[in-house]
């Protein structure tokens, strides 16, 4: 397998489940080298737990890769919580409205009462607790729509624009807001706007991330890029020398400076 023309990343099947692709690469590892980098006595590491811990450092690794691939833009983001937006609030409307029928609610309730397989919340509720059988009932459903409502519509990412009311009479127009004001929102915006976006690392931070804990246990060497030897013209460090063995063979486009960099931002 790890002779293949193409690394068993870039032929990965998003498709399929996952466990099975990666174990049969960790298989194919040469695990007493990557023992040997562990640790100085390799004999102390126990291959099933390397396995298990690269498995699952491998499987954080492709379901980065997936997040990032399928991150939709901001508009995207955008469209989807104003539709949310607006159909709670026809959802609302439509409460409302049933709840000028006092008899629909007992119906409603008889009818969820029948129906075996509504979903439990994690506090044992269903839909039909939530709903009760009293005339405030649609009430409760109809405020949660509103908090949804407003939560759909502050998360919703758009630029700041100048706040202009018309005047009248030939009157100067009326600006709501001050320059600095505006200057603060837009700051704002594009904290968000960068905090939004999955950084093109996020696969190997995740990786770092689960490898971590495994390396820690089992490693007397630090978990960290190293210090840079002029001499070698790059970091001396067993943890980096460990991912970059693994991961090259992985992935392809993985590099040892990308390995250093996502170790310094902190896994």
């Amino acid at each position: 397998m790890l002779n293949n023309d193409l690394h068993p990343m870039q032929r990965f099947d998003f498709d399929k489940e996952a466990a099975p692709q990666i174990s049969s690469f960790v298989d194919e590892l040469p695990l007493e080298k990557i023992a040997a980098l562990i640790h100085p006595e390799p004999n102390h590491i126990n291959s099933y737990d390397l396995k298990q811990a690269f498995c699952a450092a491998l499987e954080a690794y492709t379901d980065g890769a997936l997040h990032r691939m399928n991150q939709k833009s901001e508009g995207e983001d955008n469209r989807a919580l104003d539709a949310v937006t607006s159909k709670a609030q026809e959802l609302y409307s439509a409460l409302l409205a049933a709840m000028d029928h006092p008899a629909l609610i007992g119906q409603v309730q008889k009818a969820l009462g029948n129906i075996k397989t509504l979903h439990h919340l994690p506090d044992g509720n269903t839909l039909s607790d939530l709903v009760g059988n009293d005339g405030r009932s649609f009430g409760h459903l109809c405020e949660l729509l509103v908090d949804l409502q407003v939560g759909t519509e502050a998360a919703i990412l758009r630029k700041p624009k100048l706040r202009i009311i018309e005047s009248m009479d030939g009157e100067p127009d009326m600006r709501l807001d001050t320059d600095e004001e505006l200057a603060e929102k837009m700051l704002e915006y594009r904290r968000r706007s960068v905090d939004r976006r999955i950084p093109n690392d996020y696969a190997l931070q995740r990786f770092l991330m689960s490898i971590k804990g495994y390396w820690l246990q089992a490693s007397p060497y630090p978990f960290t890029e190293g210090m840079h030897h002029r001499d070698h013209g790059q970091t001396a460090s067993n943890a980096v020398d460990v991912m970059e063995l693994v991961l090259r063979l992985f992935d392809g486009e993985v590099t040892r400076q990308k390995i250093v960099t996502a170790f310094r931002k902190g896994p």
